[in-house]
């Protein structure tokens, strides 16, 4: 007889006995193949090994030949885990079958079938317990009472060892008595005051979550670490990546998390949902913490989940705490009307800032030369450049670009650079326009990096810049004929000012400051690039922070490339950070001397 499933590519056994698999109908009625769950360790022990692609996303492979089998992924009975395998990457009982093969259509003797309810067990009383809990009327919630001294006590709360120092207590107080907007600068705690107040709110109303609320991806990873290694609370890790139905479905039912970290978008696409009986409802909670909550005006989606919260009766409203280094954002033109907005939007509640030791950071303003000749030279020659490519693209399509943007207001041309090709795409123009509209924009995009590198590093890193591009600004070559050859006359004013901080203005001092470490931000990526690999070439033990966007993003979770940085700042693997503004805000980066 036929071994129950064997690998496609080699043959090899996967599972030899029928009873150690099953087909699982889902909530959605697919059907899949799987391993039942009691034998899944066993067999993934000797024949198939396992590839994390993504948050939702585990690759099954065959331990000989490593081909593809299926994916492990989470959206079985309350989103938890089981292996789906593929219709033609494996074989059943010596069948092979097409990748449009439906398991649905399999009629193989002597495999089980099991649903959400008996995937894991007989357990039927699962979909039971979420519809009676669905229906349910909301519970009125417990606020710690002002008259009980053990309400404010935060020795039971914390299991770390961590010690609450008097401007956090006193912080924390102030939010278990009422809604509070907590102003406190970067450094001084006020993640472990929101895990006071989600502890408290949990422990006084055990049949409701609480939530923590981030405005970046990587936050929900690294916040939702903290949290747990502070209180000991199970949190729930919700973003974008890694939302499903399955893991909502989890955390509603209470038997895994305590409560949930998550972004703005996706919290707010819950509570927003239509529908008789949505999943995650606005009462579910005791607490809720928004953190960076000066965002929370206008149409920001921190402003939409207040909307909510504060429309809420009173007895089934959660305790609001929202937290900042300030009131206001470095954007704000009128920042008394964006203070009051703040307000309005946290329903009055009052803002509290603790008294504070003062801070030891000494703030230096320091005079940056004026660019050289050379430089100088330089830049002219690449607006002329992008000019002449300007016109190259309105000559095709007239209008497409506007010369007067790329001076006056560079992220608006570059929006409208991005917007070129997808003007080419829809109107009547030849495929050689359009060809030639790719080359151009490319050139326009390598010539404005050029000057970004020129201006923030040094000549010679721009030249090498158009160099990869095959770029040659006139037939004389890249750079002027009297520009210097040595480095340290090429160098940009702005990268020589940072070296002189970076290494002291004296011998003397230079080994000290290299004891030390910094992080230096930049506004693009591309500029952080180039000043990463710059002071690298000068032997600087330096790390890089990106944002978790875009094709050359960073993740927090997943590949963990932001995690694994600061890990090596904290360890002093790296002296230096050189980041974009992920860091600007609420990622918990060590303290740095410069």
């Amino acid at each position: 007889m036929a071994a129950a499933i064997q690998c496609r590519s080699c043959t090899a056994i996967l599972v030899q006995h029928f009873d150690r698999i099953c087909f699982y109908q889902d909530h959605q009625g697919g059907v899949h193949l799987t391993i039942k769950p009691e034998f899944k360790e066993e067999v993934f022990e000797s024949t198939i090994s396992q590839f994390r692609e993504s948050a939702k996303k585990v690759r099954a492979v065959c331990m000989k030949c490593h081909a593809n089998l299926g994916f492990d992924v989470p959206f079985g009975p309350l989103g938890r885990w089981f292996t789906a395998f593929g219709p033609d990457k494996v074989l059943l009982s010596g069948r092979a079958f097409s990748k449009r093969s439906k398991w649905s259509a399999c009629n193989q003797p002597g495999i089980d079938h099991r649903t959400d309810s008996t995937l894991f067990g007989s357990n039927p009383e699962t979909s039971s317990n979420e519809s009676s809990r669905l229906q349910s009327q909301p519970i009125a919630l417990c606020f710690p009472d002002s008259n009980d001294v053990s309400s404010f006590l935060v020795s039971d709360l914390v299991v770390s060892g961590a010690e609450a120092k008097e401007p956090q207590l006193r912080a924390y107080i102030e939010a278990c008595l009422g809604n509070l907007i907590l102003m406190m600068p970067t450094g001084y705690g006020k993640t472990f005051v929101g895990a006071l107040v989600m502890a408290r709110f949990r422990q006084l109303n055990s049949s409701h979550l609480v939530a923590f609320v981030v405005d970046r991806i990587p936050l929900v990873y690294q916040q939702a670490d903290a949290i747990e290694g502070l209180t000991g609370l199970q949190l729930c890790r919700m973003c974008g990546e890694s939302r499903t139905t399955g893991l909502i479905r989890r955390l509603v039912a209470g038997a895994d998390f305590d409560g949930v970290v998550c972004t703005a978008g996706t919290l707010w696409h819950e509570l927003s949902a239509r529908g008789s009986n949505p999943l995650l409802r606005a009462s579910d909670f005791s607490a809720v913490v928004l953190d960076e909550c000066h965002h929370a005006t206008g149409g920001h989606t921190y402003a939409k989940i207040l909307q909510i919260l504060t429309s809420l009766p009173v007895a089934l409203r959660p305790r609001i705490l929202g937290m900042s280094a300030s009131p206001f954002t470095v954007s704000d033109a009128n920042p008394l009307q964006h203070g009051c907005n703040l307000l309005k939007q946290f329903d009055g509640a009052p803002v509290y800032r603790p008294d504070l030791p003062p801070s030891p950071q000494c703030d230096e303003f320091l005079e940056v030369d004026e660019p050289s000749a050379c430089h100088r030279s330089f830049l002219q020659r690449i607006n002329h450049a992008v000019f002449s490519a300007v016109e190259s693209i309105n000559s095709l399509q007239p209008g497409a670009l506007d010369a007067e943007h790329y001076q006056r207001n560079l992220a608006l041309f570059k929006g409208d650079l991005r917007s070129v090709l997808d003007i080419f795409q829809h109107d009547s123009s030849t495929e050689q326009d359009r060809k030639r509209a790719a080359y151009v924009t490319s050139r326009i995009w390598a010539l404005i990096e050029s000057a970004l590198v020129a201006e923030l590093v040094s000549l010679h890193a721009a030249e090498e810049v158009l160099a990869t591009r095959n770029i040659r600004l006139d037939h004389a070559g890249t750079l002027p004929q009297e520009m210097p050859q040595d480095r340290q006359s090429m160098t940009s004013p702005i990268f020589a000012c940072l070296l002189k901080i970076l290494r002291g203005s004296s011998p003397r001092e230079a080994p000290y400051l290299q004891e030390k470490q910094a992080i230096v931000f930049v506004n693009t990526r591309s500029g952080a690039k180039a000043v990463h690999r710059e002071l690298n070439r000068r032997e600087f033990k330096t790390g890089l922070m990106l944002g978790h966007g875009g094709y050359d993003g960073m993740d927090w979770h997943g590949d963990g490339q932001q995690k694994a940085t600061v890990e090596q700042f904290r360890t002093k693997q790296i002296s230096i950070l050189v980041s974009t503004s992920v860091v600007e805000e609420g990622l918990d980066i060590p303290s740095c001397d410069v």
